[in-house]
């Protein structure tokens, strides 16, 4: 082996140092996003380090989700600028996964509160409690209106919940006034 290719990594060495597979680096060769910097004429391939960081750029977007044309146009452009806005874009698409996430995540604890109190409630009787303040959105008034008011009412309040993104997976309820409750008008 000369001098100079002890300097490079062979495809087997640099995909373990990548963690892919080799196919992945023929394949990403095969349509002109990646190759090998020295390819022999015996078909061996050979690996530079700085290439290591190219990679890297490579599975970033791959994992941010930017589609392999792409991710080929913004490494042979190689423009700072492209690559940064890049960046910039799908660090905001992060950003409102995490946020998205965290209030499904808001709303699975809440609904598994709510379902574990269920099961320790006795539904056969009403009772009074006194709980801490809660916030409440409501809806229009939907005391003695039709099925199909009713209905668009709580429909708009859901769709306002939603469109704020205030949703903590409380369910829809209704509030009573203590002498309702006690004449069993409910």
């Amino acid at each position: 082996m000369s001098e100079d290719v002890r300097k490079y990594f062979t495809t087997g060495e640099f995909s373990k140092l990548c963690r892919v597979k080799k196919q992945t680096l023929f394949h990403y060769d095969e349509i002109g996003l990646f190759s090998p910097e020295i390819k022999k004429e015996n078909g061996y391939r050979y690996y530079s380090y700085h290439q290591f960081e190219v990679f890297q750029v490579i599975s970033l977007f791959k994992e941010l989700g930017v589609p392999l044309k792409e991710i080929k146009l913004l490494i042979k452009g190689k423009t700072p600028d492209k690559i940064l806005h890049v960046l910039k874009e799908k660090s905001i698409e992060i950003d409102n996964r995490i946020n998205k996430l965290k209030q499904l995540q808001t709303i699975l604890q809440t609904k598994v509160a709510l379902t574990e109190q269920a099961l320790k409630t006795d539904f056969s009787s009403i009772s009074f409690e006194y709980l801490h303040e809660e916030k409440f959105m409501l809806s229009r008034n939907t005391l003695n209106i039709p099925e199909r008011k009713y209905v668009a009412a709580i429909s708009e309040l859901i769709h306002e919940v939603q469109q704020y993104e205030l949703d903590e997976g409380y369910p829809i309820g209704g509030i009573f006034a203590r002498e309702q409750i006690l004449e069993k008008d409910f």
